[in-house]
């Protein structure tokens, strides 16, 4: 019995599969190789990238990626990205549910309005507003104050993310 596709035709069906693999393997290929070159050149050293920026390098330059890391001061980002990401999760989960609580369980006038309101707002992304939001933190001179311009940016950010406002 032969394979019959979903028009009837016959033939196509035993060639498709290998089509769609190399469809695929050069999809793989065309993300993996910059990736590929892009690890392999971290590894050398400024001279040998110079001389020969595609081939494998004669020594590997494993302290490459500690020079990064000590100049670049990535122990204290990373902390900071740490405490800025959980406070912002902890911050929107918080006031997510205390929203969602109150919806939920208390019926009011206006809330099947308010809730459609809220889903409208959820449908915004946030690349939409982040602009005008910097914007207005810099006019607010919002970000010269103690904290900087992470409460001014994430509460509206936290705030829209929940859809609280």
């Amino acid at each position: 019995m032969s394979p019959v596709t979903l028009s009837g035709r016959k033939g196509m069906a035993g060639t498709m599969p290998y089509l769609r693999w190399m469809m695929l393997a050069f999809g793989a290929a065309a993300i993996f190789y910059p990736l590929a070159i892009f690890l392999i050149n971290s590894l050398k050293s400024d001279s040998q990238f110079i001389v020969d920026p595609l081939g494998l390098p004669s020594y590997w330059a494993f302290e490459n990626y500690t020079t990064a890391w000590v100049k670049a001061d990535m122990t204290r980002l990373i902390f900071n990205s740490l405490v800025v990401s959980v406070a912002s999760s902890l911050l929107a989960i918080i006031g997510a549910s205390m929203l969602a609580f109150g919806l939920h369980v208390f019926r009011f006038p206006g809330r099947g309005p308010l809730l459609a309101s809220i889903i409208m707002m959820l449908t915004i992304p946030a690349q939409i507003y982040i602009i005008p939001l910097y914007i207005l933190v810099i006019n607010l001179k919002a970000h010269q104050h103690l904290l900087g311009s992470y409460p001014a940016l994430r509460g509206r950010l936290h705030a829209a993310g929940s859809g609280v406002v």
